[in-house]
């Protein structure tokens, strides 16, 4: 199959670029500023987009079969301007998909993300559950997930919507954006300063995923059998377990010291109101596995990977 991944030099489509490459498919990778990621992904066919430019979409969707759609403002920008967001996470998506269609692409992935469900996720989440998340990162992602939605629905394409929760592990090369994602920054915290810092009291529960198992699912999903007339389906991709941000700490702290016997110190804030504890939730992946995927989440053994390549990164 030939493969179209948007968001060309982020986290997540620089990694799923170079695996669905290792399996032998044929991808195109495309972003704004292609001329560095040349240089660091040889292997891969790289161009440049312009998302303003609708004939120089249509020409990159020649001869594709499934575009993996990974391009956005994300939630931090999001906040910033709130009308980029609108404008390219749920518009541009929309005439993206138009094209698409237009251009005989087999199946349409958008990468979503779990906010849309809530800000603070408590209980079962299911693909059946509220989206309640008014974000605008949230907000935004949500009407994009309609776009993709309602194509598949409507019969003209195959379209799927991954809700991802909290992803982590090594980027293809440092300069990746990826550092402020919790475990990543805590790992390298540890090299580059001998100390693991949190922003709170760690009570608060994520479900932390990691980035080649991302890569594994999205290519699954990829090659899946629609199992009804209707041609749209939500995916919740996580582990399926949550796990405190004290916890997760803990952890890399524990792993540290079993690879090179050293003590890292955990800081937390000192707080006049005492912050609420958030309780354990579950991010279910019941539906994915379902399919047959089984996600493995082993954290020693993820977090050990990352750390060494942060010793590689920093030192």
């Amino acid at each position: 199959m030939n493969f179209l991944i948007t968001g060309g030099g982020g986290y997540i489509a620089t990694k799923l670029a170079l695996f669905i490459k290792s399996i032998g498919e044929d991808v195109t990778l495309v972003t704004r500023n292609p001329e560095k990621l040349k240089k660091e992904l040889p292997q891969v066919t790289i161009y440049k987009i312009k998302w303003d430019d609708d004939n120089n979409i249509m020409d990159l969707c020649d001869n594709i079969d499934v575009v993996i759609h990974l391009a956005g403002v994300n939630a931090k920008n999001s906040v910033i301007d709130p009308f980029r967001a609108w404008n390219f996470n749920a518009q541009t998506t929309n005439r993206f998909i138009k094209i698409a269609i237009n251009k005989k692409v087999r199946r349409f992935i958008y990468f979503s993300t779990a906010h849309v469900y809530s800000g603070n996720l408590s209980g079962l989440i299911t693909e059946k559950s509220d989206t309640n998340g008014y974000h605008p990162y949230a907000y935004t992602n949500r009407m994009a997930e309609s776009y993709v939605l309602d194509a598949g629905r409507g019969g003209k394409i195959e379209s799927i919507v991954i809700r991802l929760a909290n992803s982590y592990g090594a980027p293809v090369f440092k300069e990746i954006d990826c550092w402020e994602l919790l475990i990543n920054g805590l790992c390298r915290e540890v090299i580059e300063k001998n100390r693991l810092t949190l922003k709170s009291n760690g009570t608060q529960h994520r479900d932390f995923i990691p980035i080649e198992e991302v890569c594994k699912a999205s290519y699954f999903l990829s090659k899946i059998n629609f199992s009804t007339s209707i041609k749209a389906e939500i995916y919740n991709i996580g582990s399926g377990t949550s796990t405190s941000i004290l916890e997760i700490a803990k952890i890399v702290k524990t792993r540290a010291k079993k690879l090179w016997e050293v003590n890292i110190p955990i800081t937390k804030p000192i707080y006049s109101i005492k912050e609420n504890k958030q309780e354990p939730f579950q991010y279910s992946n019941e539906k994915l596995r379902k399919l047959g995927f089984k996600i493995d989440n082993s954290l020693e053994t993820n977090i050990d990977n990352l750390l060494m390549s942060c010793k590689v990164f920093f030192t």
